[in-house]
């Protein structure tokens, strides 16, 4: 056989071989988080996907990983939900491609329930933190961990509205008007109440380090304290000249 036909059977059988191997040394690269993912790819298109009336949300901002003995195992946390209220329109949710690869929805009744959970993937960089919104009509009550959530113009003057956020969680509540808030921090949980609004009844229930920031243009009627750790505080705030009314009125 001449030489020159030796060496085009040697090229033909190395290339296949030299790329199975490429392919297999790079996969083991990628299990152990050496490659990095763009997330660039992923976070430039936003999808819609409607949703079934629910009034109940509990929500699981953390990105959780599955082990091959079972176990969950959190690699990243504060990934944000961001809930809109419109009365004329049907419930829908809007997230990146990236989030859709990795988010798990699943409603029983009228509870929606999300959270993520990935698959070979080492660390929280590979997931695109942006906030996924949810428009709904209505909320009877909303359950964060590791997570933000923020609430923006909730105004249900017949439905009162349960919040509790779970240790280290944080929520923000921007106007609206409520009936009733019940409002539940675990251990170094945060609220924010701003941007005025009306509440006429605020029961709480603080744990260890937990936080309340109210601004004073929030109206609240009537303040029931249901169990408040010693470690627990209450932020009021505003301008000096409002801030005084305030006071004027709770003297009253």
């Amino acid at each position: 056989m001449k030489t020159s036909n030796k060496l085009l059977i040697a090229v033909l059988v190395f290339l296949p071989v030299s790329l199975v191997l490429y392919n297999f040394l790079l996969k083991g690269e990628f299990v152990k988080g050496n490659i990095r993912m763009n997330a660039a790819d992923f976070v430039s298109k936003s999808n819609k996907r409607s949703l079934k009336p629910f009034r109940h949300i509990v929500y699981d901002g953390a990105l959780w990983k599955v082990s091959e003995n079972g176990t969950r195992r959190s690699f990243s946390e504060s990934h944000n939900l961001r809930l809109f209220f419109r009365k004329d329109t049907a419930s829908w949710m809007e997230l990146s491609a990236m989030q859709e690869r990795y988010m798990k929805v699943r409603q029983e009744g009228d509870t929606l329930f999300i959270s993520y959970l990935v698959d070979r993937m080492t660390e929280g960089k590979y997931f695109n933190d942006h906030s996924l919104q949810i428009y709904a009509q209505e909320l009877a009550s909303v359950t964060g961990d590791h997570c933000w959530i923020e609430v923006f113009g909730l105004s249900q003057k017949d439905v009162p509205l349960k919040v509790h956020m779970k240790e280290k969680a944080r929520c923000l509540m921007y106007g609206g008007v409520l009936p009733r808030l019940n409002l539940q921090l675990e251990t170094d949980a945060i609220c924010d109440i701003s941007w005025g609004g009306a509440i006429d009844t605020l029961g709480y229930r603080f744990g260890r380090q937990t936080t309340l920031n109210i601004s004073n243009d929030t109206k609240v009627r009537v303040w029931q304290p249901v169990g408040v750790d010693s470690t627990a505080k209450i932020a009021l705030s505003g301008s000096a000249v409002s801030m005084m009314g305030y006071l004027q009125a709770k003297e009253e």
